[in-house]
Parts: structure tokens; sequence; C-alpha cells
């Protein structure tokens, strides 16, 4: 699944109507915070090969994107400015996984967290 949806999301899934990003999306005075691309989609991969592919706007990504760490982590779902915002499902090395909401990076609403042994939680969240 980690090599398909980055492709799915380049090819525009999700009802994405932007165009794929051009040129490099980093400003050239600060690349750590801030982006030039705006209203497009693309693939952004870090120094620490953390890698973002989804969408951006207004410098940030905002509505659909999957965010992979070398860790083997990721987070697949919504966005607004830069933080994991709306619904989403993230994904751990050792197979624990939450599916749910999401609130300024955090899991807040409802939602499930399965751990790795297969046991629930189901239920209410507040920020984690």
């Amino acid at each position: 699944m980690t090599l398909i949806l980055p492709l799915l999301i380049s090819n525009g899934s999700w009802g994405s109507s932007l165009p794929e990003c051009e040129g490099s999306p980093l400003n050239e005075t600060n690349w750590q915070d801030s982006f030039e691309w705006d209203n497009c989609q693309g693939t952004i991969t870090y120094p620490n090969d953390d890698q973002y592919v989804g969408e951006f706007k207004d410098g940030s990504y905002n509505d659909q994107g999957t965010m992979t760490y070398p860790d083997g982590d990721q987070y697949v779902g919504e966005w607004k400015d830069d933080m994991k915002h709306g619904q989403g499902t993230y994904t751990f090395p050792d197979g624990a996984q939450y599916v749910g909401e999401w609130k300024d990076g955090f899991m807040s609403g409802q939602g499930t967290y399965t751990f790795a042994n297969g046991d629930q939680y189901v239920g209410e969240w507040k920020d984690d």
C-alpha cells in the first residue's frame, strides 16, 4: 500500500483537481518552514527521509496527503495547515493502527485504536 497510494495521489485520486507541482517546493531562504508550492499536488522528501505526498495549498500541506516516516510509521488522510486534521489513518511499524478523527495534529474525536496484538479501543479521543 505504501507504494500504491502515492501513485494514486499524484494522478489525482480523492477527487483532486489540482495540477502537479512544478519545480522545487522549497523557499531558498528557509527550506524547513516555507513552501513555495501552492494549489498543486506533489511529493517532498526531507533530508531525514520523511516523505509527504499530497496536496499543497497556501504554502502548506492541506486536504489529502500521505506522510511516511523512515521508521515505518505512516499517516494517510486529511491535513490542514501542515497538521493532521479531519479523517485519517496512522499505522505503526508493529501493526498497531489508529483510524479516526484528528484535530490540530492530535487524535481527537471518534476513533479506533487497534493494538498490534489485536485488542481495540473504540471511542472518544481528546488531544491523543
